[in-house]
């Protein structure tokens, strides 16, 4: 893995070095070359993250970083070749709270490239464009596809073509899952596709061009999943139709709403035994405000999301909704608590997971931006069979953050969740202790 990832970094020295020097030697070359670059470095802290349980040890202490150094070339014809190398690492303790355990090895980086795609634009004068390559496939509000920029960022081995007209903007692709990297999960990436790659996604977008303040995306996704499960080859074939609908202007009234229903069938084995079929759905309604006041700008919102889980009572069906490669840090919460380390009891599970939230955020002219979300969290299934009581808590969060110029940002986040009665009835641990979560994200970029 070393020996990799060393050629792939003398690639791209080898192209920052070299192709500077070919431009400049070849004035008629016509070509256009930048450089781009960012460092993220990002200390925190947490307890009770992996299980809201105060009789096991898990409280841990770590460093995350993530660096991407890459180049832009723009070529004749409309073409470009975009490489973007990344390293993503963890130092500090092992990182795992499982202190008696296996622990994690951080003293090691991984490298790859996050993008590395050539792209041509106005393809033989019609509005049409290709990519093909790595790349993040991220669309609307990264409800159902997004690229995790907080973590270690999601991209796909893909090809994808972009048609333009006057009444709708169209996308198809396909991908396989490439990275996927989020190393301050234990339990690694929790949603979508395996380590092993197996993992074919093929979609259609559609960006419909509706007069006034309105936005309106409509998408149909083919999820191919091949995964092992125990041992045994497992596979997870899953149609998604989603909805994206958005009003506003910037000033004033604006409202979202995402939608989607799932369809399929999962397997325990490639032969198709104990095949199920999958029902699932999800829907996220928000309305808000938007105004300027004393040079600053404000925000206040109120949201209500719904994610089925699985019914204990139907066992023919899989009612437990998968949300893809969803942008969820800070949407429903800065702990992550339902969507990182204990998300495979919510999403992808059993116990589905239902948010009441209210939010707002203020950008004052002096670079300070403040945050700040509280949310009740219900989940939706009844399980375990016979259940009733279905609150698992309150979370509080706040962000500061500070814009240290154009290329430098720093945000100290907080959060808390304090456990509904619900987690009394979810084994193991049955339990109900305060979660937390504290770190200092400092970003730059140049």
């Amino acid at each position: 893995m070393r020996g990799r990832s060393m050629v792939w970094l003398a690639a791209l020295a080898v192209l920052l070095l070299v192709v500077p020097v070919s431009a400049a030697e070849d004035d008629e070359a016509k070509t256009d070359f930048k450089w781009f670059g960012s460092l993220r470095f990002r200390p925190e802290y947490n307890d009770n993250l992996s299980d809201v349980f105060s009789g096991r040890d898990d409280k841990i202490g770590y460093v995350s970083y993530r660096i991407n150094l890459g180049a832009r070339v723009d070529l004749d014809k409309d073409v470009s070749v975009v490489l973007d190398g990344q390293a993503v690492g963890v130092w500090g303790e092992d990182q795992t709270p499982l202190r008696s355990g296996p622990s994690l090895d951080t003293t090691d980086a991984k490298f790859n490239f996050y993008r590395a795609f050539v792209e041509a634009r106005d393809i033989m004068g019609t509005p049409f464009t290709f990519r093909a390559g790595r790349q993040p496939l991220a669309f609307g509000d990264e409800f159902l596809l997004g690229d995790l920029d907080f973590y270690g960022g999601t991209s796909w081995d893909s090809l994808r073509g972009d048609f333009a007209s006057k009444l709708v903007d169209t996308t198809v692709f396909w991908g396989k899952g490439a990275e996927l990297d989020a190393p301050e999960f234990m339990f690694g990436y929790p949603f979508g596709g395996d380590s092993n790659g197996d993992w074919d996604l093929y979609g259609a977008w559609t960006d419909w061009k509706i007069p006034g303040d309105n936005k309106l995306d409509v998408a149909m996704l083919y999820s191919l999943d091949r995964r092992y499960s125990d041992l045994i080859p497992f596979s997870d074939k899953r149609w998604t139709y989603y909805g994206y609908y958005h009003y506003g202007k910037g000033i004033g009234l604006f409202g979202t709403l995402n939608a989607a229903v799932q369809r399929g069938r999962t397997a325990r084995n490639s032969d198709g035994e104990e095949a199920i079929d999958i029902k699932a759905d999800a829907v996220e309604a928000t309305v808000g405000w938007n105004f300027e006041r004393g040079g600053g700008k404000y925000d206040i919102w109120g949201r209500w999301a719904n994610f089925s889980g699985d019914d204990p009572t139907t066992a023919d069906t899989n009612e437990a909704y998968d949300p893809m490669t969803m942008d969820f840090h800070g949407r429903y919460g800065y702990l992550d608590f339902w969507t990182g380390w204990w998300g495979y009891n919510t999403f992808l599970g059993d116990l589905g997971v239902q948010f009441a939230q209210v939010g707002f955020q203020s950008r004052l002219p002096n670079g300070i931006r403040i945050t700040g979300l509280a949310q009740h969290v219900n989940r939706t299934s009844q399980t375990p069979a016979g259940a009733t009581a279905r609150n698992l808590g309150e979370e509080y969060g706040f962000v500061f953050g500070y814009d240290y110029g154009e290329h430098t940002s720093i945000d100290l986040g907080l959060a808390q969740l304090y456990p509904g009665r619900a987690f009394r009835d979810i084994a193991p641990q049955f339990a109900s202790s305060t979660v937390r979560r504290f770190y200092v994200n400092t970003t730059v970029r140049f």
